[in-house]
């Protein structure tokens, strides 16, 4: 894999599974985020994809899309906040994102 000399963290797309994201996490000598992806994708596939990606060793996710596309901006922050605090699973907080809409 290669990455820029001099980059403080770099920020990838998801590979499609927790083992090949982990091999890229492994590789890396710097942190690593996940992208958010190039289309709106579901609440909870989009939090499952975090939610992975943190547990192969990610530091974070950088996000657009599917935070400026939902219906509710500051429920769908707080949901990735609480993927990335650990405060619940991506199918519960998914559920939890749809009913305060």
């Amino acid at each position: 894999m290669y990455a820029e000399r001099g980059v403080d963290i770099v920020k990838t797309n998801w590979t499609g599974n927790i083992d090949s994201f982990v091999e890229v996490v492994r590789v890396r000598s710097v942190p690593v985020v996940v992208a958010g992806g190039s289309s709106k994708e579901s609440t909870e596939d989009f939090l499952r994809k975090i939610e992975l990606a943190l547990e192969a060793e990610a530091i974070g996710c950088s996000v657009g899309r599917n935070v400026f596309q939902s219906s509710n901006l500051g429920a769908t922050v707080k949901a990735i906040s609480m993927i990335l605090k650990k405060e619940g699973k991506a199918s519960e907080v998914a559920k939890m994102l749809e009913a305060e809409k």
